[in-house]
């Protein structure tokens, strides 16, 4: 063979290779894309739940809350009530009651708040880590991508 047609033939299969490794390097960043897509879809479903149950314990411990702060209301008038009836020791006695039941109401109303509050921060951390997660994959992707076409190289 002439060294034209050697050369015409090495530029023709240059091109092609070039061309499969263009082809193949768009299929694997569409994959690429596809599984981020996958992932970001699943990790906003699952942030999402975790949205709904930190609100739904959020309201159920503040229910709780309202609950306890309504029975430590009625809990105190009623011991207001009694104590209006008494006289001397027993008016002492009731006072007491009613204080007792009004600081363990509070300590409770506290508490339950304190447990919304850590499931919250809770809820917020773990949709955080799973971003963090995803993100990282994502990136860890690309770099793998660059590197088997290519990109990175220089």
């Amino acid at each position: 063979m002439d060294s034209q047609k050697m050369s015409h033939q090495a530029g023709q299969a240059h091109g092609q290779a070039q061309e499969k490794l263009s082809h193949h390097a768009g299929q694997a960043q569409e994959e690429l894309s596809h599984h981020a897509g996958q992932a970001q879809e699943k990790l906003s479903h699952h942030a999402g739940q975790a949205q709904g149950q930190a609100q739904e314990k959020t309201s159920n411990l503040m229910d709780m809350a309202s609950n306890a702060a309504q029975t430590a209301k009625e809990t105190v008038q009623e011991a207001q009530e009694s104590l209006s009836h008494h006289t001397g020791q027993a008016q002492e006695s009731l006072s007491h009651h009613a204080g007792q039941a009004q600081g363990q109401a509070q300590e409770k109303t506290s508490n339950l708040m304190d447990m919304a509050s850590n499931a919250a921060q809770t809820a917020k951390e773990t949709v955080q880590e799973a971003g963090h997660q995803v993100k990282a994959s994502a990136q860890g992707a690309a770099e793998a991508v660059k590197n088997a076409t290519g990109i990175n190289q220089k």
